[in-house]
């Protein structure tokens, strides 16, 4: 759960970015108080501890010292007000440090003056893991990416293995598709390297078979393959994460690079984006 914000700090939270907009029966908005927050700290801990670890399933919440900082996006029934997903931004206008920092050394992509923005914690109620909500978070964060002006789009593209095998498969699956673009001085740190990983990388073919395509595909989940779908590229190699055993992919995007097609849909109706 981590040492995030206390109670008595969530009194104190502004969103930085204020947004809300409707789309059918969902209500897309950043959360904007204490209830709102801790709703999504509740969905984070049931999806990232109870799902994802095996930790007993509890009303505890998920939270940690980049909360604070950030604006929070919430996909909410608008009927019912039940909160069906949520993400976190940290934009470089408000935060001194990034999570993914953790993880990569992302010093060489910070140093210059681009707005950056950090998508982080995004998670799905268990019970509405359907294209719709998938769509709906990413017009979402475009909408957000407007507003708050930001020029680069990062954060960990989480698959759930820790298998350096399937690590090193989606690696060169990535390779093939065109989506690894390395960039000096960006690498997993040392405590989210992975050994085995690194032998592999140094000794095994690059080429991709179709059977060996179909099974990196399999491994990828909707929402990670929707970072790629919309023109996501990794510069370096995956993070092996084992406190909630998975790979991390830092995935990047530079919004004036993005194709025409796709920055109309992401930026357009909701009902022309389809990833």
């Amino acid at each position: 759960m981590g040492s995030g914000s206390s109670i008595m700090d969530l009194a104190l939270f502004k969103r930085k970015f204020n947004f809300e907009m409707q789309h059918g029966r969902y209500l897309l908005k950043t959360l904007e108080n204490a209830e709102e927050l801790k709703a999504a700290f509740r969905l984070r801990y049931k999806v990232f501890q109870v799902e994802m670890i095996g930790l007993e399933d509890n009303d505890f919440e998920d939270h940690d010292a980049y909360d604070f900082d950030a604006d929070h996006l919430g996909i909410f029934d608008a009927k019912s007000g039940f909160l069906i997903a949520t993400c976190r931004l940290n934009h470089s206008d408000f935060c001194k440090s990034f999570y993914s920092e953790q993880e990569f050394t992302i010093q060489p992509m910070l140093e210059n003056n681009l707005r950056k923005l950090e998508l982080g914690r995004v998670c799905v109620h268990n019970d509405y893991r359907k294209g719709i909500i998938i769509i709906l978070l990413w017009r979402a964060i475009a909408k957000y990416i407007e507003i708050s002006k930001s020029d680069i789009l990062f954060g960990c593209g989480s698959v759930s293995t820790e298998d350096p095998e399937k690590a090193y498969l989606l690696y060169r699956y990535l390779l093939e598709n065109n989506k690894i673009r390395p960039q000096a001085g960006v690498e997993p740190t040392e405590k989210y390297k992975s050994p085995d990983f690194e032998r592999l990388h140094l000794s095994s073919d690059l080429s991709v078979s179709a059977s060996e395509a179909k099974e990196a595909e399999a491994l990828l989940p909707p929402l990670c393959r929707s970072y790629f779908d919309i023109g996501c590229f990794v510069p370096t190699k995956p993070a092996f994460d084992a406190d909630f055993k998975c790979i991390d992919f830092l995935t990047v995007l530079n919004i004036p690079e993005l194709d025409p097609q796709i920055k109309k849909k992401l930026f357009g109706d909701v009902g022309a984006l389809a990833l």
